[in-house]
């Protein structure tokens, strides 16, 4: 905002907008593209020639952990070319926490039963599962970030910024999946991949 701006603001209070005062103050020096992932990244095994397992039995549990690996590397790479690239965009993964969604009407068996259990304890209201991505989203953190929640298990409170796992922060496998990313989607560059997602 220029100077004249800032005086004609002052001195006519009507023209005010708060609402774009307010974001104006929560606006990040970048732009954000936050992925969302899990914490269960960390036990994802990919299969670059498999990733929908067609050729394997599939498994819903394992399925869901290599596609939260997958979002973390993708994240990482993109982050990485968007470095070079000197691109003004930050690109984050983020673990929401276990969340009370429609995702666990579709548990059964043991499954089902534990998360009923547990529930209690662990799982936070939507409103609170929405925390770490608006933490992602506007406060200054460095790209390439991971954001989990601090508390129990990592399952619920705070955000915080944590480390992934070995397994997503191999650059190779990464550059693979970019590849394969963007020939699923007809994309390649980094800020092309950053409004894609």
């Amino acid at each position: 905002m220029t100077a004249a701006e800032q005086t004609h603001r002052q001195s006519e209070p009507w023209s005010r907008n708060p609402v774009r005062e307010r974001s104006e103050l929560l606006a990040p020096p970048v732009v954000p593209t936050d992925t969302v992932s899990s914490h269960l990244h960390a036990s994802g095994r990919l299969d670059l020639e498999d990733l929908n397992w067609e050729k394997r039995p599939y498994n819903a549990s394992q399925a869901y952990s290599d596609s939260k690996l997958a979002n973390v590397l993708f994240t990482l790479e993109l982050q990485r070319r968007l470095t070079t690239a000197g691109a003004g965009v930050r690109a984050v993964a983020v673990h929401p926490g276990m969340t009370r969604t429609n995702l666990f009407g579709h548990a059964s068996g043991v499954q089902a039963t534990l998360i009923n259990a547990l529930a209690p304890l662990v799982v936070q209201d939507p409103d609170h599962g929405a925390w770490s991505t608006l933490f992602a989203a506007t406060d200054d953190i460095p790209g390439g970030s991971f954001v989990q929640p601090g508390g129990l298990a990592h399952m619920r409170g705070a955000p915080e910024i944590a480390t992934p796992s070995r397994g997503a922060q191999d650059a190779a496998v990464a550059r693979r999946m970019w590849g394969i990313s963007a020939r699923l989607v007809g994309i390649d560059s980094p800020l092309g991949m950053a409004v894609a997602v």
